[in-house]
């Protein structure tokens, strides 16, 4: 039977994506196991009707055949045990990733050549170049290679290419022909590549296909120039204006450090074996690691991949398939469109046209692990794919500088996509909690840049920039336009410019015309997309006016930026206190000095209203301590948001030395008769900066952990520790429970002890709601002692759903016992003992708490070979124990290293 064949065969599957639009089309080949597949989950869907399967079938695997040792020359003569597709699709190779493979096989680790070293230049007589030699070139006789842009004198129109995974060896091949536009006389081709071994001498014609007016132009020289991530071949005579076609055949190990292909591994969790994957990622310039390819935004083509695989694979792909040929009797069919889950990969998620590729822990939903919050995060996530396609595929970007644009209006979308799907989830209240707030909390530091400039720093670091100060700089607009004119000017925008690349002129005037012409968004966005950081407007009694006000703005600056002249201009909002239904608004703009308002005496005022503009407010202190005042007898009269920014903005003028720490503390007594999430979610981030700033100072730690249970307890006892209510009752009880037991609460702690235990003597039995799973686990270890340790780490280990995983791997960080925190770090960087996805995810966690983050800078500092090897450098390693350092012991061991 199939059904018996299905479940006695080995997983395998394939992955292949190409670039489209500016992400990669993908490919997935993989067997039928649909039937034992784990996940009883269903696949949360966003954004209007957008609703698709995440799950993919295929055929019945073979048994897998260990292929001969040694990897075998390149051929591109398909054969009867092989697969080939075929599509088309227009794109840039700047996003994406490629292909997935499975197999239950126990392969020979190919080590990745050293990417340090250099390719040598070779002759026409070479018939083979061996990635990479010794001596890295310092620089190039031919000066278009020394530029670290690619010369423009040659642009690709189209690429085919093949590609031939081995998952036995844990390496590919392929082929690679790329039709060039040769727009001025040149002999000198560059492309990008990397770690990729040219196994023959590129050839160069005038047709892609032989025949008899076919011409070969003699290659000089050949070979890598390491510094640019180049491979260049100079040939003997120029190639004229015209079209040619030049060929790369090539080989590679695949990579371990999820960068273009990678391999992983994962376990099958209905029969335990270890099953083999490759997966790939491309953003933001790892398809040099792939194939030989223009790999720079601004270099467009259309793409005709093509995968050979054997016959038990099944394939998929986001664009219509054209030349599927199996061999033999059994049949493949490819669908489309699909929503695809996967146990791992390095981007978490990737957009592409027609198919959508997550981790599967951020799309796949089951109740019985699945929190609130990674409900939440699962409409959001896929919100914000789907968003990606339209403001990101649609439109190309055509330098790494213009990726804000589809960045930052991807982020914005994923909160109104996922709050039209799910109003009960109130996401749009909390946009200020986990965009704007952050965002300007992240600027307050030395290495904030400019939106416009975000994408030239490292796409990790930049994301609080391009995506949540992005983000909020377009909610501000459409507040300052109006929803209509908004909607407008996008879908204006979207329609006169799909399949063009990105283009922040064509966007402003897109809106400017929305407006019908009164205002030039252009001149407005300018300073907010140009200039780091953001204003802080100052509001003072107007002395020549005891019913007016006078508004002055300056940058906020932190401690460590020097002064600056910076100005923008604001949208400036407010109401009063006797009248608090009326918003008035006004344009603090760049040039002027000063800008009057009304503001009746007797009456207090609250300025940016529900914190639609990207800027902080600092009052009169006498208007500070009346609004105190009010939200301790009647909080009713301002909104949660405006709450939320009040205390935002109190905390971070104390945090810089603009206004004592007595106000935003006197802010929060209110809090013990608040029960919504949005106030308590914004004062607690900023109570637990305080928390982390005096824990090595007894004294004012334990006057602090006094003070702020008071505050909590009384609710606690309301909301209490049941798992009920609606979602963002259900956030708000979390906050305050992790808190609590964070902070020694008894009854926090002997719930999350006993519950713990309970659990741990039968673990079967005992049911803890989603809801609740990351507190009980938490401080069951926290609180406890060895064996609650060694039993929640026998849980880590054997556990199948990615969710409890990671909530376990963040739980055992907590442990008070340094031979466990030791345990637990030497055995992430163990291949046999946890899976090396998680090694840096468990180095943060330890980080974060007491011992642990000494523990861990130490360890990072005794495994640098480690580090070094897997990252090529040890900047990761070290960005993320430093950054809860906080003792200037600490800060100065970092700066000798």
């Amino acid at each position: 039977m199939i059904e018996k064949d299905r479940q006695q065969q080995p997983e395998k599957s394939v992955k292949v994506d190409t670039v489209d639009g500016n992400k990669y089309n993908k490919f997935i080949f993989k067997p039928l196991i649909h039937g034992r597949y784990r996940w009883a989950l269903a696949i949360i869907v966003v954004l209007l009707l957008s609703a698709i399967i995440g799950l993919v079938v295929g055929l019945t695997p073979k048994p897998f055949q260990q292929p001969q040792a040694g990897t075998q020359p390149f051929t591109t003569r398909p054969t009867t045990t092989s697969v080939k597709s075929t599509t088309s699709t227009y794109s840039s190779t700047s996003k994406g990733s490629f292909p997935a493979i499975f197999s239950t096989a126990t392969p020979n680790i190919i080590t990745p050549t050293n990417s340090r070293n250099t390719i040598q230049p070779t002759t026409k007589q070479d018939a083979v170049t061996n990635s990479p030699i010794t001596n890295p070139i310092p620089t190039s006789k031919y000066s278009a290679v020394n530029n670290p842009r690619l010369p423009r004198l040659i642009l690709p129109n189209k690429y085919w290419f093949q590609l031939d995974i081995n998952i036995a060896h844990l390496n590919f091949s392929g082929y690679n022909i790329i039709e060039l536009n040769v727009t001025y006389p040149t002999k000198l081709i560059i492309v990008h590549a990397k770690l990729l071994s040219i196994t023959s001498i590129p050839q160069v014609t005038n047709t892609r296909l032989s025949t008899a007016n076919t011409k070969h132009y003699q290659v000089e020289q050949h070979g890598y120039y390491f510094p640019n991530q180049y491979y260049y071949v100079a040939l003997k005579d120029y190639l004229a204006i015209g079209t040619y076609y030049i060929q790369y055949q090539f080989q590679a190990p695949l990579n371990r450090q999820f960068r273009g292909l990678y391999a992983y591994s994962y376990t099958n969790p209905s029969d335990q074996r270890q099953i083999w994957a490759v997966a790939s990622q491309a953003q933001p310039n790892y398809a040099r690691m792939i194939i030989p390819c223009f790999d720079e935004p601004s270099f467009p083509a259309i793409f005709y991949p093509s995968v050979v695989i054997s016959m038990d694979y099944s394939a998929l792909s986001n664009t219509e398939i054209l030349d599927i040929q199996p061999y033999g009797l059994d049949k493949i069919r490819v669908r489309f469109d699909h929503h695809v889950a996967l146990p791992t990969i390095a981007a978490k998620t990737a957009s592409n046209w027609g198919i959508l590729m997550y981790r599967e822990d951020f799309l796949l939903n089951n109740n019985s692990y699945a929190s609130v919050q990674h409900q939440q995060r699962i409409a959001v996530t896929v919100a914000y794919q789907i968003a990606q396609m339209w403001f990101g595929s649609l439109m190309p970007i055509r330098t790494w500088d213009d990726l804000w644009i589809s960045e930052s209006l991807s982020c914005f979308y994923q909160i109104i996509g996922a709050a039209y799907f799910q109003p009960s989830f109130q996401l749009m209240g909390q946009f200020i909690v986990d965009h704007v707030q952050p965002a300007q909390r992240n600027e307050g530091v030395s290495n904030s840049f400019p939106l416009i400039s975000a994408t030239g720093h490292t796409l990790k670091s930049s994301k609080p920039i391009y995506c949540h100060k992005g983000a909020a700089v377009f909610r501000m607009l459409q507040n300052y336009m109006g929803d209509s004119d908004y909607l407008s000017g996008i879908t204006n925008y979207l329609k006169h410019n799909a399949f063009k690349f990105v283009s922040q002129a064509a966007l402003f005037n897109a809106f400017t015309k929305a407006t019908k012409n009164q205002n030039n968004i252009a001149n407005f966005m300018n300073p907010w997309i140009t200039q780091r950081g953001y204003p802080i407007i100052t509001i003072q009694r107007d002395p020549q006016n005891a019913d007016g006000a006078i508004l002055f703005q300056r940058p906020f600056i932190s401690s460590v930026w020097t002064k600056s002249s910076d100005r923008w201009n604001i949208p400036f909002t407010w109401y009063y206190g006797n009248s608090p239904n009326n918003i008035y608004r006004t344009i603090v703009n760049v040039s002027s000095a000063i800008t009057r308002i009304s503001w009746p005496r007797s009456t207090w005022i609250k300025a940016n209203v529900n914190q639609y503009g990207y800027y902080r407010v600092n009052y009169p202190l006498s208007n500070w301590h009346t609004v105190t005042s009010v939200l301790q007898s009647n909080p009713h009269q301002l909104t949660k948001l405006d709450i939320s920014s009040l205390l935002d903005d109190a905390f971070e003028l104390a945090r810089g030395g603009n206004l004592s720490y007595s106000i935003p503390l006197n802010i929060t007594k209110y809090l013990d008769q608040e029960t919504t999430y949005l106030p308590w979610q914004t004062a607690n981030i900023h109570m637990m900066i305080i928390r982390q700033g005096i824990l090595l100072r007894p004294t004012t730690y334990d006057a602090f952990k006094k003070y702020y249970l008071k505050i909590l307890q009384p609710v606690i006892t309301i909301v209490g520790y049941q798992d009920t209510g609606h979602h963002n009752y259900k956030l708000l009880r979390f906050l305050l429970l992790d808190s609590a037991c964070l902070l020694g609460d008894q009854s926090c702690v002997n719930y999350a002890l006993t519950t713990f235990r309970n659990f741990m003597n039968n673990p079967s039995n005992t049911v803890i709601s989603a809801n609740k799973r990351s507190i009980v686990f938490r401080y069951g270890i926290r609180y406890g002692g060895n064996a609650e340790w060694n039993f929640l780490y026998n849980q880590f280990k054997r556990a199948s759903n990615i969710n409890d995983k990671i909530r376990m791997a963040h739980a055992l960080s907590l442990s008070t016992e340094a031979n466990n925190l030791q345990r637990y770090l030497n055995d992430s960087i163990k291949e046999n003992q946890i899976n090396p996805a998680y090694t840096l995810t468990i180095l943060n966690y330890v980080s974060q708490y007491g011992k642990g983050r000494n523990i861990a800078w130490n360890f990072v500092q005794s495994h640098k070979n480690y580090f070094m090897n897997r990252y090529g450098t040890m900047r990761v390693a070290t960005e993320i124990v430093s950054k809860y350092f906080n003792t200037q012991t600490q800060f100065y061991q970092v700066s000798i290293k």
